[in-house]
C-alpha cells in the first residue's frame, strides 16, 4: 500500500508542478524551479528535475524525438527508475508526434485518437511513450520498459 501511495503522491505532485509552474515562471523565473523541486522531494522523497524556462529535463532520452514547438517538462526518479513528462505547444501536435516517433523506430501499441486530440501509446523496447494530445499541444510521458 505504501508504494501505491508514494506513486499517487508523486503523480499528483508532478501534475501539480506541470500546471502551476508555467503560470508562475514568467514572474519569478528559475528560482521557482528549485523551490518546486524541493517541495516535491520533501513530499515524496524522490528527486525531480523541473525545467519551466523551456527545454527538456536533464537526462531526457535522445531517442524520444520531440516535435518542434515550445517545450517544457520535468524528470523524476521513482524506485530507482528515471521518468519524464514534457509538454510541447504546437498545432496538430498529436499526429506529428506519433509520426515522428514511428519514424524513429517506435511501434504504436494503442491509439485512441480523434480529430480533436487523443491518447497514443508507443514503445521501442527501451522506452514506453504516452502521448496526450489536443489542438494546442501534446504531453509526452516517457518511462523505461
Amino acid at each position: 500500500m505504501a508504494v501505491r501511495r508514494t506513486r499517487l503522491t508523486l503523480t499528483l505532485a508532478l501534475a501539480g508542478a506541470l500546471v502551476i509552474a508555467p503560470l508562475l515562471s514568467g514572474c519569478i523565473g528559475n528560482p521557482l524551479e528549485g523551490g518546486i523541486e524541493q517541495v516535491i522531494k520533501d513530499q515524496t522523497g524522490e528527486d525531480v528535475d523541473l525545467n519551466i524556462d523551456g527545454g527538456v529535463p536533464e537526462g531526457f532520452p535522445a531517442e524520444v524525438v520531440l516535435i518542434d514547438g515550445t517545450a517544457s517538462g520535468l524528470g523524476s526518479t521513482v524506485e530507482g527508475k528515471q521518468g519524464w513528462v514534457v509538454t510541447v505547444e504546437a498545432a496538430n501536435a498529436l499526429d506529428a508526434a506519433k509520426e515522428k516517433l514511428v519514424a524513429a523506430g517506435f511501434t504504436v501499441d494503442n491509439d485512441l485518437s480523434t480529430d480533436g486530440g487523443g491518447i497514443v501509446q508507443l514503445s521501442n523496447g527501451t522506452y514506453t511513450v504516452g502521448l496526450l494530445g489536443s489542438a494546442d499541444g501534446v504531453v509526452y510521458t516517457v518511462t523505461p520498459q
